[in-house]
């Protein structure tokens, strides 16, 4: 799980406003603190 927010972290803005929608980025950021909650 660390190793995917280190991953996630050191994505250039530019690609996340690229690929997705900010609503899509707030979307996986939410499911990625829910998964840390549970753990």
């Amino acid at each position: 799980m660390h190793e995917q927010l280190y991953a996630f972290n050191n994505t250039p803005i530019g690609t996340l406003r690229i690929g997705c929608s900010s609503t899509m980025a707030q979307n996986v950021l939410a499911e990625m603190t829910a998964e840390m909650l549970q753990e």
